[in-house]
């Protein structure tokens, strides 16, 4: 009797060590799913066939537990131990049909839903969706107008870099991520700022000889001295190549205050959203990927 009832608390540390075993198997395969590389999904493989064989071993040990438990109690009287022995006689003179028994098929563990909560549901759903769309590589490539200033003044603007000039708008270019090379970039302010010299050339000869007014037919030849209308016109000669020139050297200087401009606005709204998101028990290298796959924040990305 004692063997028995040790052999029933065996049987009960053993099911729910079963137990306790198929919700990590649950849980692991739940995560399988949302694993992002091929190490991390050969780790979780592995765990779970470590916890399959404890289990076979554990249900073995439940089998031989259960072997050993007895639900009757041992007769002790010759009275009852003889009408057993007439009682069991009878019963083998009878036929019975055998009745086949029943083949038991192992279930295996029905993965249960994980309560999770709305902001969760919204991630998952916006990550899933991710996954079913294709993916397709832009090739970023320079534009025509790159290609040929970089064609014309790339050794120019090299020898200048080398000599130390420019610095500051390396450092601009970076910080703007613009997608420009420094020297590709410099290249192309020389060759915009020669494309403006040429054009205020042209600029200046017109007004040279022609006046612009506001009635009809608007432009008019220049009745003044050659002399006198050139000293008025001379300064456009120097004025658009001048500004063209300060302009694009300038500009990657603006491109980067207007960039952390938009940085400093996203940054606090993704911050709120990182703290709801950790606040959910998810893992913290994840959390930094379920942001950006949000798309909400494209200059933190």
């Amino acid at each position: 009797m004692i063997e028995g009832n040790i052999a029933i608390e065996k049987l009960g540390k053993n099911i729910l060590r079963e137990k306790k075993t198929v919700k990590e198997i649950n849980s692991l395969f739940n995560y399988f799913g949302y694993a992002d590389t091929q190490e991390e999904k050969r780790m979780i493989s592995s765990q779970i066939e470590e916890l399959i064989s404890s289990l076979r071993k554990t249900g073995k040990d439940v089998i031989g537990s259960a072997e050993k438990i007895s639900l009757f109690k041992p007769l002790h009287q010759d009275s009852e131990k003889k009408a057993f022995v007439q009682e069991t006689e009878k019963v083998q003179q009878r036929t019975f049909q055998k009745i086949p028994t029943p083949n038991i098929v192992e279930k295996k563990p029905s993965k249960k839903k994980l309560k999770l909560s709305h902001l969760e549901k919204i991630t998952l759903k916006r990550m899933t969706k991710k996954k079913k769309k294709v993916i397709e590589k832009k090739e970023i490539r320079p534009s025509t107008y790159a290609m040929i200033s970089s064609s014309i003044f790339y050794n120019f603007s090299m020898s200048l870099i080398n000599k130390g000039l420019f610095k500051q708008l390396k450092r601009d270019l970076i910080r703007a991520n613009m997608g420009f090379v420094p020297a590709n970039y410099i290249s192309f302010i020389f060759f915009t700022t020669v494309l403006s010299t040429i054009a205020a050339v042209l600029i200046t000869l017109f007004f040279l000889f022609f006046s612009i007014i506001a009635l009809p037919p608007f432009i008019v030849g220049v009745e003044e001295s050659l002399g006198m209308r050139f000293l008025k016109v001379f300064w456009i000669l120097f004025a658009i190549p001048v500004i063209t020139f300060l302009f694009t050297y300038f500009y990657p200087s603006l491109e980067k205050k207007s960039l952390e401009r938009k940085i400093n606005h996203e940054l606090p709204f993704a911050a709120i959203h990182m703290s709801a998101i950790s606040s959910s028990m998810i893992e913290p290298s994840k959390i930094f990927s379920i942001i950006i796959s949000t798309k909400e924040y494209p200059y933190l990305e």
